[in-house]
């Protein structure tokens, strides 16, 4: 039996959403890193990238617009090798949280005028993941819709905003779909 090799050129390549057969039929972020680094048979499951990254990579893969998920092509190169040990995730996995919530959460419910929300989302560094975990999940409660309902809220502020800073649609479109 003959093993096809295949190659990837970035300047080429077109990030598909979804999980593909064959790289014929297209190739996600995941599946992309599995055939830059020569695995047998493309996998978004390929061993060659770290449990963390890859969950990050699938799902960002596939919520970026057709134009935006062709920014992460760069990082192709950059996964294979990263599954380096439970260790390393469990850094990965603290600087994603750290991230969260100290940045993103805090000002996304600010945005929603949310400032008793964040406040205590910001507070949340430090603790145990259980605590966390519990809090999240009152906020949540407390926000008083559903997610897709709070995205949606967020990004209207957040065009609102950049209305306000006189910038440009295109970039008031852009925040907003961020």
């Amino acid at each position: 039996m003959t093993q096809t090799v295949h190659t990837i050129n970035l300047d080429t390549l077109v990030l598909e959403r979804g999980c593909h057969a064959t790289p014929d039929e297209g190739m996600c972020l995941i599946e992309s890193a599995s055939v830059f680094n020569g695995d047998p048979k493309m996998s978004d499951q390929t061993p060659c990238v770290s449990p963390v990254l890859r969950h990050f990579g699938i799902t960002l893969n596939d919520r970026l617009d057709d134009t935006r998920r062709q920014q992460l092509k760069r990082f192709v190169p950059l996964l294979p090798g990263t599954n380096t040990g439970a260790a390393d995730d469990a850094k990965r996995r603290a600087m994603a949280r750290c991230f969260l919530l100290e940045q993103a959460l805090p000002e996304w419910l600010r945005l929603a005028n949310r400032e008793d929300l964040a406040d205590r989302v910001a507070g949340l560094i430090g603790q145990d993941l259980i605590a966390i975990n519990d809090e999240l999940w009152r906020v949540h409660k407390e926000i008083g819709v559903d997610w897709s309902t709070f995205r949606a809220q967020v990004r209207e502020a957040v065009k609102a905003r950049c209305a306000e800073l006189q910038l440009p649609s295109e970039a008031a479109a852009a925040a907003a779909a961020a």
